[in-house]
């Protein structure tokens, strides 16, 4: 990556098509991270709760025509901050309001993230480096599957690595280094306008501790720290600030509260163990885990480069397992210097001479997942033979979804996987990685598609595939819908739920006057208003068939069962 780069975006595509043109094996690793990442973006439907809430925000900023207030089901959603939506809003325009639309900016992140480790590590070290932690960041699992999906993470995660990487070059030359901190400001407030505030404490706390251990020697000067700071607050100046001088301290006072609650307890019964984090890394991040396990060991680092992005590491594991709220993908943002630091051990060494438990580890976890990538088909496969153990009577009845068919040869996909790993080992052992890593980078990203195509698609189909299905059936009419027993936010994106009629939006109106205000509170009056009171437009419910409540009640019919779940209508009564 060279100065020109920091010149201006036309610069930055000069250089880019440059090496496209110019260098066969950044040709085959753009070439292969679009393959990898946009072909399935449409197979599979949304999956509740994240994706189909996200999508859906982006979806109510097209139909409402406001951009500034993120919505979900015409009701502020103080949770995330509007800039992925404004994405995925802007994909909606060109592809239209579907799966492939929604998920686009993460598979457009994902090339953009794969190009910038490339030049970042030829640019601190050489072209076979940038091509090795290019093509060993294709082959990690959770990675590629994030790339693939419509969560805000590859967008949040991208910027706080540019972020971070140029405050490490502000902080560790001379040369540019008011321009790097502006460049590593722009980037903090767009990870906050993206995520929320996070985004600007994983920045610090690395800078922090990075600072410490280096005795204070590194410290930048006032106006660094005035660039850095200015450039955060104006960049997320252009939503906070405004909302701010729009609607007053209610609006901040709101926001804040809800990422407070996000911290201190755990939201939407997102609970777990404090190292839920370290097993969901070390076994989704596979190989680069494995791999990076000697860096992380040592104790003296070779370069300053490689202490900063152990830190960073550190920061997100650390943090987010303190954190009381934990979803899998929160430490998502821990993949990418985990990346560098694997690149860094299997750029030196042959794979006879990584440590004999490293070799073993590796093997171990390759088995792991070649059983999975079994095990999930040949259990669909066989799944009636499963019922007698199965305790949860709505995933049994989802797997009795006639809908669904296994045709038996969905196990074969594994046998792409396992071709990579040996491909890998073997050139690997012939002093050949970045040949292995080409090879397992193709045929990991093949297994991955294939995956999805044929196994994940029949999965959701058995899980949340009837309830999409009627939602989409009686789309465009003018009627209630809402999920009884369970959250959902599948009406919203797939019944394409208007402003008006929506039964949440007349008791919001009856009580509040319209006044912004938030859903979980009135939630508890919509369903008894649905079920009991003068409707004037038909109401549609879904329960799960664990769910007795609405058979008991005589003006609710139940007008079909389909996998696991219950469909009933409800009469309009005015």
């Amino acid at each position: 990556m060279d100065a020109k780069i920091k010149r201006s975006p036309n610069a930055l595509m000069q250089l880019f098509f440059k090496e496209l043109y110019h260098s066969p094996n950044f040709r085959l690793l753009i070439i292969l991270s679009v393959i990898a990442f946009v072909p399935t973006l449409g197979a599979v439907h949304l999956f509740d709760w994240d994706e189909i809430n996200f999508a859906e925000s982006a979806r109510e900023m097209i139909v409402t025509g406001d951009y500034f207030h993120v919505q979900v089901n015409f009701t502020p959603f103080w949770e995330k901050p509007p800039l992925f939506f404004w994405l995925q809003a802007g994909s909606m325009h060109l592809f239209g309001i579907n799966e492939f639309a929604a998920r686009f900016p993460n598979a457009l992140a994902g090339i953009i993230t794969i190009a910038v480790i490339y030049f970042l590590g030829k640019r601190e070290r050489d072209e076979r480096f940038g091509l090795i932690w290019g093509f060993l960041y294709l082959c990690a699992f959770l990675p590629q599957m994030y790339f693939r999906s419509g969560i805000i993470d590859p967008v949040f995660n991208l910027f706080i690595f540019l972020s971070a990487y140029y405050l490490f070059k502000a902080l560790s030359e001379d040369e540019k280094k008011y321009m790097r901190s502006m460049w590593s400001g722009v980037f903090c407030g767009l990870a906050i306008l993206t995520k929320g505030p996070v985004g600007l404490l994983l920045v610090i706390l690395t800078f922090l501790i990075y600072v410490g251990i280096k005795r204070f020697k590194v410290l930048p000067n006032v106006k660094q720290v005035g660039i850095f700071a200015l450039c955060v607050f104006f960049v997320s100046f252009l939503w906070f600030g405004v909302g701010v001088l729009e609607s007053g301290p209610w609006f901040i006072k709101e926001f804040i509260d809800y990422q407070i609650d996000l911290l201190t307890r755990p939201v939407a019964g997102h609970e777990q163990p404090f190292y839920y984090h370290f097993v969901v890394v070390f076994f989704g991040t596979f190989p680069l885990s494995v791999l990076s396990l000697p860096s992380l060991a040592k104790r003296k680092r070779d370069t300053e480069m490689e202490r900063w992005w152990t830190i960073l590491f550190w920061v997100v594991m650390i943090l987010f397992s303190i954190v009381s709220t934990k979803i899998v993908h929160y430490s998502s943002m821990a993949y990418l210097p985990l990346s560098f630091l694997a690149a860094t051990v299997v750029a030196k060494v042959k794979w006879g001479e990584l440590r004999l438990y490293i070799r073993i580890v590796f093997m171990v976890l390759a088995s792991i997942f070649t059983l999975i990538f079994v095990g999930l088909p040949l259990f669909g496969v066989f799944r009636d033979r499963f019922y007698h153990v199965m305790k949860d009577p709505f995933a049994v009845e989802g797997f009795k979804n006639p809908d669904v068919s296994w045709t038996g040869f969905e196990p074969l996909v594994v046998l792409f996987f396992i071709a990579g790993i040996v491909m890998l080992v073997i050139y690997w052992r012939q002093n050949q990685l970045l040949r292995g890593l080409k090879w397992n980078a193709v045929l990991f990203s093949v297994t991955l598609s294939l995956t999805t195509i044929f196994v994940v698609r029949k999965i959701e189909a058995h899980s949340q595939g009837p309830l999409i299905d009627f939602l989409e059936s009686i789309k465009g009419e003018e009627v209630y819908v809402a999920p009884v027993g369970f959250k959902s936010y599948a009406q919203y994106f797939y019944f394409e739920q208007p402003e008006y009629p929506n039964a949440f939006k007349k008791i919001q109106d009856e009580k509040f006057d319209g006044e912004p205000t938030l859903y979980t509170p009135l939630e508890a009056q919509v369903r008894p208003f649905m079920k009991y009171g003068d409707i004037e437009y038909d109401a549609y419910f879904i329960a799960k068939v664990t769910t007795v409540e609405l058979d008991t009640i005589p003006h609710i019919h139940k007008i079909g069962q389909k996998g696991g779940y219950k469909f009933y209508k409800r009469e309009a009564t005015q």
